[in-house]
Formats: C-alpha cells, sequence, structure tokens
C-alpha cells in the first residue's frame, strides 16, 4: 500500500532492486515509475517512500551499506538507526488523507514520547 512519510538516513545509502511487480518510487519528491529489474540507488540525505501499484504486489529488494559503528543505541530496534522520519512529509498517493495525516501523527507522538522516555533514562 506504500509508506504513509518520507525518510531519509544520515548516513547509510540504500539500494532499491525491483524483483518483481510495478510501483512507485518517490525521491525528493521527485515520482519513479517503477518495474521490475529497476535499480535505483538513494543517497542518504534524499528523502523517499515507495508503493505498489494499486492493482499490483511490489517485490523489492532493499539493501545498505552498515558502518561498523552501528547500531548507536544499545537496543536499537534496526541494526543501523540513522533513519531520519518526516510524519508531515506525506507521498504523493496519500496526500490528503485524514486517515494517513491522524496515523501519521500518532506514529510521531510515539517516537517523540520514545525519545523522552530514553533521555529521562539517560539523565538518571
Amino acid at each position: 500500500m506504500g509508506y504513509t512519510f518520507t525518510h531519509k538516513h544520515r548516513e547509510q545509502e540504500e539500494v532499491y532492486i525491483v524483483m518483481e511487480g510495478k510501483g512507485q518510487l518517490l525521491i525528493d519528491g521527485e515520482l519513479h515509475d517503477l518495474c521490475r529489474g529497476d535499480i535505483f540507488r538513494v543517497a542518504p540525505e534524499a528523502r523517499r517512500a515507495v508503493k505498489a501499484d494499486d492493482d499490483e504486489s511490489l517485490f523489492v529488494i532493499c539493501a545498505g551499506a552498515v558502518p561498523g559503528d552501528y547500531p548507536k543505541e544499545e537496543n536499537a530496534r534496526y541494526l543501523i538507526d540513522d533513519g531520519v522520519p518526516f510524519f508531515d512529509d506525506v507521498p504523493p498517493w496519500y496526500e490528503g488523507d485524514p486517515e494517513v495525516i491522524a496515523k501519521n501523527k500518532k506514529l510521531r507522538e510515539r517516537v517523540e514520547k520514545s525519545k523522552a522516555k530514553k533521555a529521562k533514562k539517560n539523565q538518571s
């Protein structure tokens, strides 16, 4: 169904390899059609989001290099924890959708709450 917001990374570049299906990749506001065999390199600082076509599935391998000093957080949920979400940057496929906007707001609040909790714990 597609990402509901864009994200970037501080250091990690990504390579998207389309194995099957069709869709779209949004990179810094520019839409790129995807189909089997396509390969896109995305720079760390580029905002990106991906989605399948409405009537077809999409199988994409997203590969990224992991620098030796990751993860930065001791209890990180991911091997590389340098992702930067932009919850207010809604991709065109969900633009103006009130449910998506509300979902992204809840996600942003959850992330902020988690960061505040970690900061408080680190101060102790």
